[in-house]
């Protein structure tokens, strides 16, 4: 279960620069789109070959930067879905844990109180035997406030 938490504050942290990377080429992919539209507004109608190189490179600047922004969130995507599989895991190895610990105190009172009793277990049910069934009442009601007393004592 530790190496599981572990994993999961790795994927935040990863998650973390993954979402700021992906700000950060969507900040530069609208600043490059500002330039070329600026560049496309200006061009004369007969624009001289400096003019036209300059608005391809302003075009390619930004087709670059949008398709690095669209890898940068796919990659943030990704990473998100990785943490959300890891915290459903832990989540679900805490349960197991509880459960455990749980099954395991059942089986501990179980014991202790076939100790005390010396009964639940090798007294015979059936007529021959009128406090067979006070017998089972109070063993189960035990359980029940043993497992309460467990529950409410809480588990870390």
């Amino acid at each position: 279960m530790a190496a599981a938490r572990a994993a999961g504050r790795t994927l935040e942290e990863q998650e973390r620069v993954a979402g700021e990377a992906a700000a950060h080429y969507a900040s530069v992919t609208e600043a490059y789109r500002l330039r070329r539209e600026a560049v496309e507004g200006v061009m004369p109608s007969g624009p001289s070959s400096a003019i036209l190189t300059l608005a391809g490179t302003a075009r390619r600047m930004h087709d670059l930067a949008s398709e690095r922004g669209d890898i940068a969130a796919a990659h943030l995507t990704e990473i998100r879905s990785r943490r959300e599989k890891v915290h459903r895991l832990v989540a679900d190895l805490v349960k197991a844990q509880a459960e455990l610990r749980l099954a395991v105190t059942v089986e501990q009172s179980r014991a202790r109180l076939d100790g005390l009793g010396g009964a639940s277990a090798s007294v015979p049910a059936g007529a021959e035997n009128p406090f067979d069934e006070e017998l089972r009442e109070a063993t189960r009601l035990a359980r029940e406030a043993e497992a309460l007393a467990e529950l409410k004592g809480g588990w870390a």
